[in-house]
């Protein structure tokens, strides 16, 4: 959990940054690193069957807040009561770090890189006129009262979890089918294993076996709150049988549709071994106020800017392509293996993923908030002399400077490698 209670002034100055750079040209090379702010765990509550099936990536790191008068008054206005620093000790950039030390764990089965970090750079003290910073101290407390006005809410991701539950709830009572069909949007997305109408899928999936059981772990909705998405795990059981089928993760994409209910867009899963820890409290990652703020035409041009940049580096390494534009929470998803969440446990992942892979778009979606897209397809890896063939869903969200960052990337094998 990130305390956010000293980080709205940051967040304020670096939208005042993009509003007013062209007019002043005070602020080159005042940048603040991406942050989301994560808020406290939320259990759904589950009974049953339902209850305890699930597991999850779990951040339990608390970063200290930059303190108000170094970080703002002084960096900004040129308020302190510090004397400022002599010409040959000034600090230089990326020195002063503020970080956890705790080591890569295990919780739930589920790697995880607790190490997300806040780069705090002192900055040289700015040379303002009188007037100057009056305007910008102005400033800042109007765009202070505009963020405080449209504050991130998390109620979005909170209701997408909650149908999640109630999803796999109906699919202990009625099945899976009968449940998908429900749930699913028209043009809702399954794979089977490629891309299919999931309603349709569903409704001729007369012979499914099993019960298919799952809890959401994680949610996030956009700003607009009209996309969001949830991950978790899944179990199939048979019957009464003490002993499950199979255990996998899920992710699933939801949208809200025009009369106001959320339905599902897309989803897709990968199988693993049976977890070995109970699963973990529902996280809720609130979307970031200053992340929605350039015009949607502007930030489309930006995402498809950075998929076409992501798709060159990937037929060149896709390993490394994406720890290249991965969000510092990444989730990284492979058919037979645990998912990996944070830079350091997909760099561990995605160690040996040295192949060339080539993309073929099936569909994307923005939120009107400009702050969160999905797209999804087929992709081929070139990997010496055989060339793996599946299906992959990649989700993008948006930082406080407008750069996206892969947030989500699932590749999946439908096919056996074939040799070239």
């Amino acid at each position: 959990m990130i305390e956010r209670c000293h980080q709205l002034a940051l967040r304020i100055i670096q939208l005042l940054k993009l509003r007013l750079h062209a007019p002043l040209g005070l602020t080159k090379n005042f940048r603040f690193p991406p942050r989301s702010p994560v808020i406290p765990p939320n259990e759904i509550e589950g009974g049953g069957t339902n209850g305890g099936i699930k597991q999850g990536a779990v951040f339990d790191t608390e970063i200290a807040s930059p303190e108000t008068d170094k970080s703002v008054l002084h960096h900004v206005l040129g308020i302190s009561r510090a004397p400022d620093p002599l010409p040959g000790k000034q600090d230089q950039p990326g020195r002063e770090l503020r970080k956890t030390d705790f080591p890569i764990f295990m919780s739930g089965d589920i790697l995880h890189d607790p190490s997300r970090s806040l780069l705090l750079r002192r900055r040289q003290l700015l040379n303002l006129s009188v007037m100057q910073k009056l305007f910008l101290a102005g400033a800042i407390c109007a765009i202070s009262l505009e963020a405080l006005a449209q504050p991130a809410d998390p109620s979005a991701a909170r209701e997408i979890a909650k149908i999640d539950g109630e999803y796999s709830n109906l699919s202990v009572a009625k099945g899976m089918p009968a449940a998908s069909v429900e749930y699913f949007a028209e043009h809702g997305v399954a794979f089977a294993p490629a891309a299919v109408n999931g309603k349709k899928y569903w409704a001729g999936r007369t012979n499914f076996p099993g019960t298919l059981i799952w809890q959401p772990i994680f949610a996030f909705a956009a700003g607009a709150a009209d996309l969001g998405y949830t991950t978790g795990i899944w179990e199939l059981k048979n019957g009464n049988e003490p002993l499950s089928l199979a255990f996998g993760h899920y992710v699933t994409i939801w949208a809200k549709q025009r009369n106001g209910q959320w339905k599902i867009a897309l989803d897709v899963g990968t199988e693993n071994p049976q977890p070995s820890e109970p699963p973990p409290s529902l996280q809720l990652l609130s979307p970031d106020v200053t992340a929605g703020t350039q015009p949607p035409e502007n930030s489309r041009r930006s995402l498809q800017k950075a998929e076409r940049q992501f798709a060159q580096a990937a037929h060149d390494g896709i390993g490394k392509a994406i720890l290249d534009y991965a969000a510092d929470d990444i989730r990284v998803y492979r058919e037979k293996s645990f998912p990996a969440v944070g830079l350091v446990a997909a760099r561990l992942m995605l160690t040996s993923e040295h192949g060339k892979a080539t993309f073929e778009p099936g569909g994307s979606k923005m939120s009107r908030s400009g702050d969160v897209s999905y797209s999804y397809g087929n992709y081929s890896e070139e990997r010496g002399n055989a060339v793996d063939h599946g299906i992959y869903l990649m989700i993008w969200r948006a930082n406080m400077n407008a750069d996206w960052r892969l947030a989500l990337n699932l590749q999946k094998k439908s096919l056996p490698a074939a040799k070239q």
